[in-house]
């Protein structure tokens, strides 16, 4: 089919395929786990204490929570000294964008 390149360019640049997205199953990533029990890891990029956090497109496996936390995580969870979080919530629908 001609001119349905750009098309096909599109889906397969889709960040919910499984080459487009870094599967982030670490169980230590939990809000959970105090990083006494799992050692310290940094998601920097470049840092030495883990594996960097790469740019691009991320997803949270169900066995780590799903999904990044919306509210501030304790002080030293998370794998980390100070773990992130979304600010807001996630969206409510498949598809749906949202401002921060």
């Amino acid at each position: 089919m001609q001119g349905d390149e750009g098309n096909v360019s599109e889906w397969l640049a889709h960040p919910c395929l499984p080459w487009n997205h870094r599967l982030l199953n670490d169980s230590w990533r939990k809000t959970s786990v105090h990083y006494s029990e799992s050692g310290k890891h940094c998601d920097q990029e470049g840092a030495t204490l883990s594996h960097g956090f790469k740019p691009g497109w991320h997803a949270f496996s169900p066995s780590v929570g799903g999904a990044m936390a919306e509210t501030c995580p304790q002080t030293s969870y998370c794998g980390a000294a100070a773990g992130g979080w979304l600010k807001g919530s996630h969206p409510s629908a498949v598809g749906q964008s949202v401002s921060r």
